[in-house]
C-alpha cells in the first residue's frame, strides 16, 4: 500500500487517539513504503531509550514534562495536580 495523505492522516488520528502505539518496526515499514531511508542509529537509540514504544513527540515537552492542555482558556493556568495528570 503506497503512502497516501488519507493513510497518513488515519495513522495520525489513531496514534493521537490512543488506538495505535507506534513501534520501531512500524516506522521502518512506513519509511520503506514512502521510499525513505531506514531509521538512523540516533533514532534507534531514541526508541530504545523509551523501551521500544514512543509517545508522539507532539504530546511531550523537551524536558519530559506533560504539555499544557490545548483546551485551556487563554490566561488559564493549570494547577500542579492537573499538570501532574492527577
Amino acid at each position: 500500500m503506497p503512502l497516501s495523505r488519507d493513510f497518513v492522516d488515519a495513522l495520525t488520528i489513531a496514534v493521537r487517539g490512543g488506538i495505535w502505539t507506534p513501534q520501531p518496526e512500524d516506522e521502518e515499514a512506513l519509511r520503506a513504503m514512502a521510499g525513505m531511508p531506514g531509521i538512523s542509529q540516533a533514532t534507534k537509540d531514541y526508541w530504545d531509550s523509551q523501551s521500544g514504544v514512543r509517545a508522539p513527540i507532539t504530546l511531550a515537552k523537551a524536558d519530559g514534562s506533560s504539555p499544557s492542555s490545548p483546551f485551556a482558556a487563554p490566561g488559564f493556568e493549570e494547577s500542579p495536580e492537573q499538570q501532574a495528570g492527577e
